[in-house]
């Protein structure tokens, strides 16, 4: 296995909410709270039966999803990150997708309110959110991405032009008896994606998965609690809460998910 980058080798652990004030409007309670959204997809359903390990393991089969673990200002911090990743301003050694609105976010988007002959000032607003997200919505040919599993990385492209815009750290599946080789290698389309969390069922529990984007029968790239530095899940590739969200907005129906050795 080749050695992973230094800012790969940290272990994504659950942060605490963030306070985070994007723009001057003053906004409901509600918007910063959020709500999790899941669709009537249940148990029983083919899909979402690969991973019985994302971290967030209930064995009460009747009780509810988790609270969203992010907040709405996170989640549209989360997504500009990575789209203004797409357009190459948020980029260098330490530009994460994590929904923290810090200094290399702000000079990003002081980059995108220079090109817009916009005043610089780096403050995230919904209508600069609105105008980003409008840019980046459907290039021509989509986007695709590559999971790594030598590496555990997950690569966002431009499919038209194959160039790459955004990396990060992932966990794919493990070896088991099920799955010998853990993550199924091969080129695959995203298939069933769904809001919020996804009720799985599985001989060993009940599980939720984060913002699920499926590409391979039960198998799905999805936000999770735990995302160590080695194959854990049971199929599925993890990614972080706000990476997990990001994706879920980026990718659409039939964008390529290709899965190397």
């Amino acid at each position: 296995m080749k050695e992973q980058p230094r800012y790969f080798q940290k272990e994504i652990q659950p942060k605490k909410l963030r306070k985070a004030l994007l723009g001057t409007t003053v906004l409901p309670l509600a918007f910063f709270v959020g709500s999790p959204a899941v669709l009537a997809q249940e148990a029983s359903h083919s899909i979402g039966s690969a991973d019985s390990s994302s971290g967030m393991t209930i064995k009460d089969q009747e009780r509810r999803p988790p609270k969203d673990p992010l907040t709405s200002v996170e989640k549209m911090a989360a997504e500009t990150q990575l789209r203004l990743a797409e357009m190459n301003l948020y980029r260098g050694r330490g530009a994460r997708v994590d929904g923290a609105w810090g200094p290399k976010s702000k000079r990003a988007l002081k980059e995108w309110e220079e090109k817009h002959n916009l005043p610089r000032t780096g403050k995230l607003t919904k209508a600069k959110y609105t105008a980003i997200r409008k840019e980046t919505i459907r290039p021509r040919g989509g986007y695709s991405v590559v999971v790594d599993k030598s590496d555990q990385t997950i690569t966002f492209k431009r499919t038209l032009t194959n160039r790459s815009f955004y990396t990060d750290h992932v966990s794919t599946g493990k070896k088991r008896e099920k799955m010998p080789n853990g993550t199924p290698t091969g080129g695959f389309r995203v298939g069933t994606q769904i809001a919020g969390w996804h009720r799985s069922k599985l001989e060993d529990g009940v599980f939720f998965l984060y913002y699920p984007s499926y590409f391979n029968g039960g198998i799905a790239i999805h936000g999770a609690l735990s995302v160590p530095n080695y194959p854990a899940s049971h199929g599925c590739v993890r990614v972080s809460f706000d990476l997990g969200y990001a994706q879920y907005r980026l990718l659409q129906k039939n964008d390529r998910v290709t899965v190397t050795q």
